[in-house]
């Protein structure tokens, strides 16, 4: 299970809410988001706007990877529950927080090796990130099988043209 957490702060964090649900749809492993104040319709993972503290350790502890807001108390939840994480920043660009110190903090914990920085809070940029931080040994990132299909087919796709111009 993948553990998403956008924190408590009042402000919505719609682009991370918003990618993880597009990353759900591809993968073939639950996702759990924590919302807050982000209300958007989910519709490829479980969302919560809010959890207890017993809860919210539960969800640390069964999670593979975490990704999270780059916020003090996240990242130490999940850095005392063991588990691989994923930072992303709030920005004040956004509205998502009143100033840029998100940033700055998860620019630190990647530097110390805590946790990979997402700086670009997409889809292709999530999946990158998750498939770089999950252990070898317990397994990849497993995508759907449409996924897997529409890569097949496309790199079939790649094979032909390229014969066609004689590369």
């Amino acid at each position: 299970m993948i553990f998403v957490s956008v924190g408590t702060r009042p402000e919505p964090f719609t682009r991370l809410v918003n990618a993880m649900d597009r990353v759900a749809a591809q993968l073939n492993e639950p996702v759990v988001m924590q919302t807050g104040h982000t209300h958007l319709a989910v519709h490829h993972a479980q969302a919560q706007p809010w959890l207890n503290a017993d809860d919210y350790r539960g969800l640390l502890e069964q999670a593979r990877v975490v990704i999270s807001q780059a916020g003090a108390g996240s990242i130490l939840g999940a850095r005392q529950a063991g588990r691989p994480l994923i930072v992303v920043a709030r920005s004040r660009q956004f509205n998502e927080c009143p100033d840029d110190h998100q940033c700055e903090l998860a620019h630190a914990v990647e530097q110390l090796g805590y946790a990979q920085f997402v700086r670009d809070i997409t889809p292709t940029a999530l999946i990158a990130a998750l498939t770089h931080v999950i252990d070898p040994g317990v397994g990849e990132l497993t995508q759907s099988p449409l996924v897997a299909t529409v890569r097949s087919y496309l790199a079939q796709w790649d094979r032909v043209m390229s014969r066609r111009k004689g590369f």
